[in-house]
């Protein structure tokens, strides 16, 4: 399975199982699959897309 497959794949499972929202999801997923150095907190401040700003319109 190609990279992008495969973190589209985690991504939509962790939404899937009800662990994160999509946008969590991605910063999850990209954070875990390239092995970055980014705290909790990035995907913590990931959830205003879905939840605030994804739905102001």
């Amino acid at each position: 399975m190609d990279i992008k497959n495969r973190i589209r794949k985690q991504a939509e499972d962790y939404c899937r199982q009800g662990d994160y929202f999509c946008s969590e999801a991605i910063i999850r997923t990209i954070r875990d699959e390239f092995k970055l150095d980014v705290p909790d907190d990035v995907i913590a401040m990931a959830s205003g897309f879905p939840v605030g700003m994804g739905g102001s319109g």
